[in-house]
């Protein structure tokens, strides 16, 4: 989404069928929110995800349907927090927020067990 390509802020945009010409260990953090779509669109979210990270300490953040729970854990080492987000949606499935890193995970309520 264009409003967040700012002066001053590190945003990339990002379409998986053509992912951008980043520079590898360019992030600390990264921010995902893909569409609930295929696990060959979600790898190649979280596959550049981890292109982009600094080092393996770095954290991902993701906030997608809990229907991808099993898939994120066991392909990307993403684990469901207790955070959920709340609005108004049709979509049948809530979305939920998954992280690799404990600390972060600890500020978001805790990893849920499943």
């Amino acid at each position: 989404d264009g409003k967040f390509d700012v002066p001053g802020v590190e945003f990339v945009r990002f379409d998986f069928r053509q992912p951008p010409a980043t520079p590898a260990d360019s992030f600390d953090f990264v921010v995902l929110d893909p569409p609930y779509v295929s696990t060959e669109c979600l790898d190649a979210f979280f596959g550049h995800a981890r292109h982009l990270l600094r080092e393996k300490a770095a954290a991902t953040l993701a906030f997608t349907s809990v229907v991808n729970a099993g898939f994120l854990l066991e392909k990307h080492d993403l684990r469901l927090t207790a955070f959920g987000l709340a609005f108004v949606s049709k979509l049948a499935t809530p979305l939920r927020a998954f992280t690799d890193s404990p600390p972060l995970a600890e500020r978001l309520g805790g990893f849920e067990s499943y």
